[in-house]
């Protein structure tokens, strides 16, 4: 693997982190999308009160936990990762954003209910169409190296939170987004190769739209793609806001701001692709190095990519 491949899957990783990181005070508050797209600094807002380092929300805590999966057991066994998601979520922790219906399935496998029974009656009360398994998913795009292996594991890891075919189609397309991407699959030939693995007509039309798009103000890409945290309408904005910022992972996060809406979700998502086209860069090194946990972080992903390279790597190597 060439230390350019090496970049991009570095990149994929930590862009993400860098999106919820910069987004995450977004996640406190209802944007409305913004009359014109801004590069404004003032829309990179951190939160720094995780003992004085750069705080985080759920996506990246569960992030960490689907890589200790895969890493842990070679591939995504469902009731170990939904009891490791139920034990070591930080609930209680604020910052973390904790979505009810998550909470909600969480605590009920801590009492000891079958994650699987736990799973059908919080996905019977509650709407689990939201984006939440695309966001994590990105330690089984970097762990495994085949798109039918990157496939089924993303399916499973998205069955365990939400079961739900909009959520579960949407982890797919931004999986396989990430696979092409790393491949060197960007700009419009991204979105026409990602419509062979799309079914809903909610996320076709959508997807096909991104490239009309990308000369128009935020309100009218919301009003044709959304900004919610539905998958169907956060997957494709992701994409649309990645594939305006030219391949920088600032710029992606700062036009999902713009955008308005789920802002964070989209954030994480079209960060880690622009990283991912761009590499990793000394600035996105020196953020993480401020962020909580940052040593866990980083040993996490030098192991997925080293079981990719079937050796041992040191991530310093692309900062020298």
């Amino acid at each position: 693997m060439t230390s350019v491949k090496l970049s991009k899957l570095a990149g994929l990783f930590l862009g993400a982190v860098l999106g919820d990181v910069h987004s995450l005070y977004w996640r406190f508050c209802i944007l409305k999308p913004r009359h014109h797209w801004s590069l404004d600094d003032g829309l990179l807002s951190s939160l720094n009160t995780c003992s004085g380092k750069l705080c985080y929300s759920y996506v990246t805590e569960l992030m960490l936990l689907l890589a200790e999966e895969v890493l842990e057991n070679g591939q995504v066994i469902p009731e170990s990762l939904a009891t490791r998601f139920a034990c070591r979520a930080k609930l209680g922790k604020d910052v973390r954003c904790y979505d009810r219906t998550l909470a909600l399935l969480f605590r009920s496998i801590r009492r000891g209910i079958p994650w699987e029974a736990a799973n059908r009656e919080v996905n019977t009360l509650s709407d689990t169409s939201n984006c939440a398994a695309a966001a994590r998913v990105t330690p089984i795009t970097i762990y495994f190296s085949d798109l039918t292996d990157i496939i089924e594991e993303t399916t499973k890891q998205a069955l365990v939170t939400n079961y739900n075919e909009y959520a579960v189609e949407g982890a797919l397309i931004y999986a396989a987004a990430q696979y092409m991407v790393i491949k060197g699959i960007v700009g419009p030939d991204l979105v026409h190769k990602l419509l062979k693995y799309v079914d809903k007509r909610a996320f076709r039309i959508r997807l096909i739209a991104i490239p009309k798009l990308l000369n128009e103000e935020p309100k009218t890409v919301a009003k044709v793609i959304g900004n919610s945290s539905k998958a169907y309408e956060a997957v494709p904005a992701a994409i649309y806001c990645y594939l305006r910022s030219g391949g920088n992972p600032l710029k992606a996060i700062k036009y999902s701001v713009s955008l308005g809406g789920n802002v964070s979700d989209i954030a994480i998502m079209a960060s880690s692709l622009a990283a991912a086209e761009s590499g990793i860069s000394n600035k996105i090194f020196r953020t993480i190095r401020n962020v909580e946990n940052s040593n866990v972080l980083l040993n996490i992903l030098q192991s997925l990519i080293s079981v990719k390279l079937g050796k041992s790597t040191d991530l310093s190597i692309l900062t020298s």
